[in-house]
């Protein structure tokens, strides 16, 4: 199955409980995404990037989410902490949908 680039760009403009179910749809044809999470239990809905869907890299530290850095060794390693970077999107209402496939600890 071929995604064209219009198919693309239009996942990029949609909430994020229409982006869990686009992942779920088309992510087995791209695999981009390592894991993706359920949807948070309040409302998405507000102003700046509250409730924007934000996928990080499979590298970056998620309290809630493991980090295996794509390798086997830290396949199962579930952080405490979230990243700076993850802390202050939370801190500003985005929603951390998941996390996307890198190169083993994010070299190359």
């Amino acid at each position: 199955m071929r995604i064209s680039p219009r198919t693309l760009r239009h996942a990029l403009a949609l909430d994020s409980y229409t982006c869990r179910r686009r992942i779920a749809e088309y992510d087995s044809y791209v695999n981009a995404f390592v894991r993706t999470v359920p949807p948070p239990h309040e409302s998405c809905v507000g102003n700046g990037i509250r409730g924007w869907p934000i996928a990080v890299k499979e590298n970056i530290c998620t309290r809630d989410m493991r980090t295996g850095c794509s390798s086997r060794i830290l396949q199962d390693f579930e952080p405490g902490y979230d990243a700076t970077v993850v802390r202050l999107l939370r801190a500003h209402g985005a929603d951390i949908i998941g996390k996307t496939n890198c190169d083993e600890f994010g070299m190359g």
